[in-house]
């Protein structure tokens, strides 16, 4: 019981920062179709969605994704039809409900504990980018809420990038511990960077507001001291201009017809595909900035002479090959999307057989939730799933992993009668 309770607890922060990146998606749809009820009522009603969810498959306990789809579709649909009937208010609400009842009915068979992961964030940012840009371009599209979009989008900006400076730092700790060992000096001098940044961040966002105010003040202190310095203590009012009127506006002929709204259209598509394709492009790199900076670090070093001395050996350095290497921009696109897939069938060797049984395990437990850490061994990431997500085939996965190690790292063969019995076991245990 106060396992459930305590998932139940993270089941509802977990959806209040789901809800807080999927915000502009929900303020677009919003204000394409405002339903009868206010912004923060429908931001209640999905934080409700979310526990409705969890405590559905709590009682049905489903892990496929496709009854959970439906169970939540008519569920939001039959709620949204008795609020507002067959209108496009109740197709705005199902849409957002059916999300967060399915978010919250996969949280109920995945770790909670886990919390959103660092993609959702990049996720998040992407769609603040493409809503802003939208915003930018039609100004009075939402004026109502553009200081709530604004604080929204920098406490996204605040917490993706701690979410993601945590884990880079966490992954740089030493393999076999529970708790990452990190120094308590080097945390909090990473975090003092990324607190400067984010200053420097807002700092750019309100340029224009900053550069306003300090006009003002620089305006009111001229005045000040032009009124201190004057022989008579008054300053006649200086007449204001008066602004000449516009001309007005010529009426379109009748043969010609004013422009269509579909270049409009069209150039925000453009916009859109462009930041998206940057943005895609800059998330794919990332991980090449580490190295990107050793480089540049070494190249300034040897352009000042600063290192004089010869390096000192560094002793075992991993060498690190990239597998996918495609010569062309069109294959690297056709390649990050689509993988050839490897089937039983296909495999002839016992060693080829446990990697892909090992692998699969581990890829139907990322994707209920857990987040693998490389520089786990099998054994402590098989304890720490036993662990977290209370596995009900313990007994096959502890098999699976002593016969992994020993194949792996022992050199022992695999009968193909324990070869068959673990593939059974776990598509059992996947079904």
């Amino acid at each position: 019981m106060k396992h459930r309770w305590r998932d139940f607890t993270s089941v509802f922060v977990i959806g209040i920062l789901e809800l807080l990146l999927i915000f502009p998606i929900v303020l677009v749809l919003y204000l394409q179709a405002p339903p009868t009820s206010a912004l923060w009522q429908l931001v209640v009603m999905q934080l409700f969605g979310y526990a409705v969810g969890f405590l559905l498959n709590v009682l049905l306990k489903f892990r496929n994704s496709v009854p959970l789809l439906m169970i939540s579709l008519i569920v939001a649909g039959g709620f949204s039809w008795m609020q507002n009937g067959g209108s496009v208010e109740a197709a705005v609400e199902t849409i957002v409900l059916t999300f967060c009842l399915f978010r919250g009915e996969r949280l109920a068979v995945s770790s909670a504990a886990q919390g959103v992961p660092p993609r959702h964030y990049s996720l998040g940012l992407l769609a603040y980018f493409i809503v802003s840009v939208i915003f930018g371009i039609k100004h009075d599209y939402a004026s109502s809420y553009q200081a709530l979009f604004t604080a929204a989008g920098l406490l996204v900006l605040v917490l993706a990038l701690f979410k993601t400076n945590r884990g880079l730092v966490d992954q740089e700790s030493l393999s076999g511990s529970n708790k990452p060992m990190v120094e308590p000096t080097v945390r909090r001098h990473n975090q003092l960077f990324v607190g400067i940044l984010l200053v420097i961040t807002i700092l750019i966002v309100f340029s224009y507001q900053i550069q306003a105010l300090f006009g003002s003040l620089w305006s009111m202190l001229v005045a000040r001291l032009a009124k201190l310095f004057s022989g008579s203590g008054k300053q006649n009012p200086v007449p204001e201009p008066v602004p000449n009127e516009p001309p007005p506006e010529l009426p379109f002929p009748d043969d010609v017809k004013p422009p269509s709204h579909w270049g409009d259209y069209i150039m925000y598509g453009l916009l859109v595909l462009i930041a998206a394709a940057l943005l895609w492009l800059v998330i794919r790199k990332l991980k090449y900035l580490p190295s990107w900076f050793k480089q540049l670090r070494e190249k300034l070093a040897e352009l000042f002479k600063r290192e004089k001395q010869k390096e000192s050996p560094q002793g075992y350095v991993d060498d690190i090959q990239n597998i996918k290497k495609p010569g062309r921009i069109g294959s690297l696109w056709r390649s990050s999307f689509k993988e050839p897939k490897l089937r039983w069938k296909d495999l002839n060797d016992y060693e080829s057989r446990i990697r892909y049984l090992y692998r699969q395990w581990v890829g139907r437990r990322v994707r209920n939730g857990y987040s693998f850490k490389p520089h786990f061994t099998p054994s402590e990431t098989g304890a720490e799933l036993s662990m977290q997500q209370q596995l009900q085939d313990a007994g096959s996965a502890a098999e699976l992993v002593r016969s992994y190690n020993s194949v792996r790292y022992g050199g022992k063969p695999v009968s193909d009668e324990q070869l068959r019995q673990l593939k059974e076991q776990q598509d059992k245990g996947g079904r």
